[in-house]
């Protein structure tokens, strides 16, 4: 696919542009050493580790940003991909009493997957994404003005 898409690159940009027009995603550039690094991993934790080979995570590529806003859509992704980044989430999740309540409705969808639905898994997923956001906000309001700038240098 990556042959399709003739692309320049403007001078002092970093947005790689198609000859026929559609913005390319800007890991495009670091193709090689992500293929690299994929190629890598997967000799690593399939062949000498043993993982099955979807078991295997990989870093994916994107040839357009459309491609990339598609395939990051909660909307596409399989329930499996969706649990997934609902425990990345979780993780990122720092005060006990939010993720407390919230880890336990993930692992009742952790422990009967084919009865969980798409739409409740989804909805567990901006439950948690709004969470995550209010909690962000919160600690931006309690950080003095003072503070804030020597953080900031």
């Amino acid at each position: 696919m990556l042959s399709n898409f003739r692309y320049l690159k403007a001078e002092g940009s970093d947005v790689l542009q198609s000859l026929d027009g559609p913005i390319l995603d800007s890991e495009l550039k670091n193709f090689e050493e992500i293929l690299q690094k994929n190629r890598k991993k997967l000799f690593d934790e399939h062949f000498i580790d043993g993982k099955k080979r979807p078991e295997v995570s990989h870093h994916p590529l994107y040839v357009t940003v459309e491609q990339r806003v598609v395939a990051e859509d909660i909307n596409n992704a399989t329930k499996d991909e969706i649990l997934r980044r609902i425990a990345d989430k979780l993780e990122q999740v720092s005060d006990e009493d939010v993720r407390g309540p919230l880890s336990i409705k993930l692992q009742l969808f952790k422990a009967q997957p084919n009865k969980a639905k798409k739409d409740t898994l989804i909805l567990l997923y901006n439950e948690i994404v709004e969470e995550l956001g209010d909690l962000q906000a919160m600690q931006e309001a309690c950080i003095p003005p003072d503070e804030e700038e020597n953080v900031n240098q």
